[in-house]
C-alpha cells in the first residue's frame, strides 16, 4: 500500500486545526483525517486529541472508535472525522465518519460513504459502517473541507501517494481554511 499526506493551516495561522493519523498493524492499516472545528489553536486541540484517542483504541471496531473519541473531545470545540480502516488479508475498506470530512476515489466498486451528520464531542447518535472491496491500483482520497471538493488528479495520478496529496493540497487548498489530505494506493502483495 501506497499512502501520502500533506496538510497545512489555514493562512495566518501557525498551527494546523486538522489532522492525521496513518497506523500500520499488518495485516491492517487505519487511516484517520480530523477536522477542528475552525481553525488555530483551538480547533487543533480538537483535533489532536482525537488521534490521540484513536490512537491509543486503534484496534477496536469503527464504531467504538467514533463513540470514544466522541466522549473524548467533549471538552474541547469539537471536530469531523473520517476513519478508514484497509485490511490487506481481505482487500476490504471498512468507513465510518461523522461531519464534513470527506472520501473519493479512483476505484473498480464505486466507494461513497455518507458520514454521519453531526460534530464528534456534542454526541452522536447513529454511526453507519460502509465496507468495500478493494483491487489492485484502486486509490481513494480523504480530505477536509479546507479542500475543495471538485480536485482533479488525472495529470499526477501514476505519480506516488505523496506527489499526489500533495498536488491536491497545492491546487485545491481553500486558503482561508486549514486543509488536510491522505491518498491512499492499495497494492495486493
Amino acid at each position: 500500500m501506497d499512502v501520502g499526506t500533506a496538510e497545512r493551516p489555514a493562512d495566518g495561522e501557525t498551527v494546523c486545526g486538522d489532522a492525521h493519523l496513518v497506523l500500520e498493524r499488518k495485516p491492517r492499516t487505519l487511516i484517520v483525517v480530523a477536522d477542528g472545528l475552525g481553525h488555530g489553536p483551538h480547533a487543533a486541540l480538537a483535533a489532536s486529541t482525537l488521534c490521540r484517542f484513536v490512537e491509543e483504541h486503534a484496534d477496536e471496531p469503527l464504531e467504538m472508535l467514533l463513540r470514544g473519541a466522541d466522549r473524548a473531545v467533549a471538552s474541547t470545540r469539537g471536530a469531523a472525522v473520517m476513519l478508514a480502516r484497509v485490511d490487506a488479508e481481505a482487500a476490504t475498506l471498512d468507513v465510518a465518519g461523522v461531519g464534513n470530512v470527506a472520501l473519493r476515489s479512483w476505484s473498480k466498486e464505486k466507494i461513497q460513504p455518507l458520514p454521519a451528520r453531526g460534530v464528534l464531542g456534542r454526541g452522536i447518535r447513529h454511526v453507519r459502517i460502509f465496507r468495500y472491496g478493494l483491487a489492485h491500483g484502486d486509490m481513494f482520497a480523504l480530505y477536509t473541507d479546507g479542500i475543495s471538493g471538485s480536485f482533479d488528479i488525472d495529470q499526477v495520478k501514476h505519480q506516488s501517494a505523496t506527489a499526489i496529496a500533495r498536488s491536491v493540497l497545492e491546487g485545491f487548498r481553500k486558503s482561508y481554511d486549514d486543509a488536510t489530505c491522505v491518498v491512499v494506493r492499495y497494492l495486493d502483495r
